[in-house]
């Protein structure tokens, strides 16, 4: 009598055939697969020494934006403007070499060329990711037209800064620089907008004292 063949004996063989078809496939195919691994671990070997490498360049940028900070706080410009340059250089696609961007942007406002600082508060308001920094060089642009005269595309900036980050810190001095550029448009009715918003709600600062003796013809 025929020994009945079992369904749990035809999976058993059924998968021996499947193992004797990738013992052959391997062999046919060694050069091919070895290949195939070989690239596979010198991608991952390649990110993994990408992405250490990226954190190094990252740690050694920061260090030295640190030290360029402080060379700029003991107001030694003219080796922070160096100091900026090469980081923003050696490592453009780093945070710090982003931030960059900003400190070269302030230095050359104070020394008055502020064609080149506007370029740099630009690139910095499009590429930076530091808010605080980002709403400075909002200021700054606004600063270095209002420097050339120009009131019109000054008022533009102090009211991206005002729209854009309406609990910033540096929004009363925003108000003030906006109050100079309307009254030097002859725009009366924002003069006095700005003035009411700005004395409403930062009763106590400064800027709203100083704001004041600019206003007094026109209340």
């Amino acid at each position: 009598m025929a020994k009945r063949v079992k369904k749990k004996d035809l999976k058993e063989n059924k998968l021996a055939e499947e193992g004797v078809k990738v013992f052959f496939y391997t062999t046919k195919h060694k050069a091919k697969i070895t290949w195939i691994a070989g690239g596979i671990l010198i991608i991952c070997i390649g990110g993994g020494y990408f992405s250490h490498t990226t954190k190094v360049r990252q740690k050694k940028a920061k260090l030295e934006e640190r030290e360029a900070v402080a060379i700029y706080g003991a107001n030694n410009i003219r080796e922070a403007l160096t100091r900026f340059e090469d980081i923003s250089q050696l490592y453009p696609k780093t945070t710090s070499g982003i931030n960059s961007l900003y400190w070269l942007g302030n230095i050359y406002y104070f020394q008055g060329r502020y064609k080149e600082a506007r370029e740099f508060f630009e690139d910095y308001t499009k590429k930076g990711k530091d808010l605080v920094l980002v709403q400075s060089a909002l200021l700054g642009l606004g600063d270095t037209y209002i420097q050339e005269a120009d009131y019109f595309q000054a008022s533009q900036k102090y009211e991206e800064l005002t729209t854009k980050f309406p609990t910033s810190s540096l929004i009363p001095k925003a108000f003030f620089q906006l109050i100079r550029c309307y009254q030097a448009l002859n725009q009366k009715d924002n003069v006095k907008r700005a003035y009411e918003t700005l004395s409403e709600n930062y009763p106590n600062s400064p800027y709203t004292t100083k704001s004041q003796s600019l206003i007094i013809n026109l209340m």
